[in-house]
């Protein structure tokens, strides 16, 4: 048989609107990621430096219909402040109307997965963020395909990213595997990444070398290519780098 859910979600916060972390330099907390993942947390930054104060109300709604073959799984929410806060521009929480947040994914068996993440602005309903992710399972190859577009500045176009990225892994010989992939920024027309590689997917131990082309120079990485070897125990994580 078949199951619903609908979880309506009201949660009202009261603390005082005094910044107690002003006079404490923000080293860690200076990017902040609104999202359906945190739209209901008491504090959205990441590190210790900053904390969200004042009064504020987060609404939203949450749910799900589960059947034996798929099930379709849902959340979207907002917040509403008394009081403006000082948080970064663009961050979706800076006006006293948060910007929209959700989620909607659905699965069939354990053959297809598909999710779609947004966040809409709070007075155009302009999208802000879009994000598709689907995972086929087509026994022996498996395929994920993503398609990703951030709009954090609608005044500054170098600002935004879009991109679409896919791999593919290949059952060659029983726990042996080839696995592919790329990233394309459509933005710009141009390749961000391509990866080729052997994977062995044991009972206890994974195993992964990969061979890595990135063709784009930023701060923290320059174009060129690289080796990647990694270990991973299951239920133990991983070690990657060597």
């Amino acid at each position: 048989g078949s199951s619903q859910l609908l979880e309506p979600i009201v949660k009202l916060i009261v603390t005082p609107n005094t910044d107690y972390n002003k006079s404490i330099p923000n080293e860690d907390s200076e990017d902040v990621e609104f999202s359906e993942l945190n739209v209901f947390e008491n504090n959205r930054y990441r590190g210790l430096d900053r904390a969200e104060n004042g009064t504020r109300v987060y609404y939203g709604l949450r749910g799900g219909y589960y059947d034996s073959d798929y099930n379709l799984n849902y959340v979207i929410g907002q917040n509403y402040r008394l009081k403006e806060q000082a948080a970064p521009l663009n961050s979706g929480i800076e006006d006293n109307l948060s910007d929209i947040v959700g989620r909607i994914s659905g699965q069939y068996k354990e053959v297809a997965n598909l999710g779609y993440r947004f966040r809409l602005d709070e007075k155009s309903f302009t999208a802000r963020r879009h994000e598709v992710d689907l995972n086929l399972n087509l026994k022996p190859v498996q395929f994920n395909i993503a398609y990703f577009k951030l709009d954090y500045d609608f005044t500054n176009e170098t600002d935004n990213r879009e991109e679409v990225s896919g791999n593919a892994k290949f059952k060659v010989y029983d726990d042996f595997g080839l696995v592919l992939g790329g990233t394309r920024n459509l933005q710009k027309n141009s390749n961000v990444n391509a990866i080729a590689g052997i994977i062995y997917e044991g009972d206890c131990t994974n195993l992964q070398a990969t061979l890595r082309r990135d063709y784009y120079d930023d701060r923290d990485a320059k174009s060129g290519t690289s080796f990647d070897f990694g270990l991973s125990l299951k239920n133990l994580g991983g070690i990657w780098g060597f």
